[in-house]
């Protein structure tokens, strides 16, 4: 569903601007209103798309394009020189509430019905085309198959559209020149919010339109309007892709220019920026020298595709964990269970062995699938943090009293050095699982016969709780990747023993959830610190 919200709005987005693209250049303009009307049916997978203008002296309206959708009737031939007084409400509602637009035609006015009905057609949007102020003709969606309700996106998409195509007939109407065609087609630009560049090449003249700098956060009038205050602003790592596609494109290797980087706004935050321009004049050597183009700014698409990144990376580990991770200590269990029940003779020892096995396995497989559990509902942000007032050193005991088979198991020494009153305020839940990953996590990487010693100290309005091992110790370049990124990273322990890697990730948010922070003190060979605060209790 998200992906296809994303895809649904970039090609609106992009449509868009091929509509505008196609409007500039536009030497046939019956071709390309049919073209264009194409490009709207497809997107919007309505009956029809169709344009009527009205003749010189208002008194009677044509069907002069029509793009039907596969199995709709044409109606351009029909409707030739329809007066308008067989039909005066349509014009009423047009020229003095902006637009026809209905779900379902019974609720339109009778004289309306009459002339809709007979073309099979149950809802309608359709929006008025202005030249000069005067009342044009129109344009408009059927939607035969079935009762359509109309989106916002569809009405704003026609909308838009039908401000472009009334400049376009203006630019036809009024004047043939390029110079007027394209002012004309600038103000129906901005009124889509899309900035409007223009570029002399080869003299470095510059144009902005009002709404390329506002889209930015800029008054008109505060850049500096040329080529060096454009890439002044487009972001340092996007910059060599930008050039290198502009290039292509005014040596003639591209048919459009067309990039997505982000620019800086005035209050020095970027914002992404769906560039798309073509060169509209060449010289006699075919270089070029004027191009023309339009801003869109794509942020908020750009962000959804993101999410849906981030999404797809959660799926991916979870798939990943499950099918490598738990496999392995499920399998081990399983085995040992099929060998059990099979029949053999089994001694007291052999028995016991595949006891303590399972044991292990259980134990790995529950500590996982309680991390695995609480890193999914951190993705969806799902946790909920009940802060409330209590002893820290009653959660480092019942933290340990879980794991301390595993450590026995190793010959590791557990010490605890904490004030047994000592109380802080922090969700209670969520600070023993910081325990448990801390500590199971000092075990892992400690080798036999070494000690982890957990200390809790108050600090003023803070408590300090240090989880001190004599392991194998971390490279800074790992700490800083735990500390500053939400990435996993799994290493074995001495003894081979596996891990997902989400522990660490689970204790930075868990603690910063808390109010807290986490930082560690650690070289390779020489131990780890791990070092997190909580608020103190009142």
């Amino acid at each position: 569903m998200l992906e296809s919200t994303i895809t649904h709005l970039y090609n609106q987005q992009k449509l868009l601007a091929d509509i505008s693209q196609l409007l500039i250049r536009a030497d046939d303009l019956y071709t390309v209103i049919n073209h264009i009307l194409k490009l709207l049916g497809e997107h919007t997978n309505v009956s029809r798309v169709y344009i009527f203008e009205n003749t010189p002296d208002g008194i009677h309206t044509n069907n002069t394009y029509e793009w039907c959708n596969e199995g709709i009737t044409p109606q351009i031939g029909i409707l030739k020189d329809q007066p308008w007084e067989i039909i005066p409400t349509w014009k009423q509602i047009m020229t003095t509430k902006g637009r026809i637009f209905s779900d379902n035609i019974n609720e339109l006015p009778e004289d309306i019905r009459e002339v809709l009905a007979p073309q099979g057609i149950k809802s309608i949007l359709s929006y008025p085309l202005y030249v000069e102020n005067w009342f044009f003709g129109f344009i408009g969606f059927d939607e035969c198959v079935r009762t359509k309700i109309w989106r916002e996106d569809e009405m704003d998409l026609l909308r838009t559209v039908s401000n472009l195509l009334s400049n376009a007939f203006e630019r036809k109407v009024v004047h043939d020149k390029l110079k007027l065609n394209e002012i004309r087609l600038k103000f129906a630009i901005d009124a889509a919010n899309e900035g409007l560049w223009e570029w002399y090449s080869q003299t470095g003249e510059v144009y902005f339109s009002d709404t390329w700098s506002t889209m930015l956060g800029f008054e008109p009038g505060d850049l500096e309007i040329s080529y060096d205050g454009w890439a002044k602003l487009v972001h340092p790592d996007d910059y060599q892709e930008v050039v290198k596609q502009l290039s292509a494109h005014i040596k003639g290797e591209t048919e459009f220019y067309e990039v997505t980087y982000r620019l800086r706004t005035k209050s020095g935050e970027y914002r992404w920026i769906l560039d798309h321009g073509r060169v509209v004049q060449r010289d006699e050597n075919n270089n070029a020298v004027r191009m023309l183009g339009t801003h869109i700014d794509v942020t908020k698409q750009k962000e959804i595709e993101q999410q849906l990144k981030e999404s797809i990376e959660t799926k991916n580990i979870l798939f990943y964990i499950i099918s490598h991770d738990l496999r392995g200590p499920v399998g081990d269990i399983l085995a040992a269970l099929e060998f059990m029940t099979s029949g053999a003779k089994v001694n007291d020892e052999t028995k016991n062995k595949f006891l303590e096995e399972m044991k292990k396995s259980s134990r790995t497989t529950y500590s996982l699938l309680e991390n695995l559990l609480n890193w999914a509902k951190l993705q969806t942000n799902s946790i909920k943090v009940n802060p409330g007032a209590f002893k820290m050193h009653d959660i480092i005991d019942e933290g340990i009293s879980l794991i301390t088979t595993t450590a026995k198991q190793k010959d590791i020494q557990i010490e605890i050095v904490a004030d047994p009153q000592h109380s802080v305020y922090a969700d209670k839940e969520l600070a023993g699982l910081v325990v448990r990953n801390l500590v199971s996590n000092a075990i892992k990487f400690t080798p036999r016969s070494g000690k982890i010693m957990i200390s809790v100290e108050r600090k003023g309005k803070e408590t300090v709780v240090e989880v001190a091992d004599t392991g194998v110790g971390m490279e800074k370049k790992l700490i800083d990747k735990i500390l500053t990124s939400a990435g996993i990273y799994s290493t074995r322990g001495t003894e081979n023993e596996k891990g997902s890697g989400i522990g660490l990730v689970l204790v930075k948010n868990f603690v910063e959830k808390n109010d807290g922070k986490l930082r560690f003190v650690s070289y390779p060979g020489k131990g780890t610190r791990a070092i997190f605060t909580l608020p103190s209790a009142e």
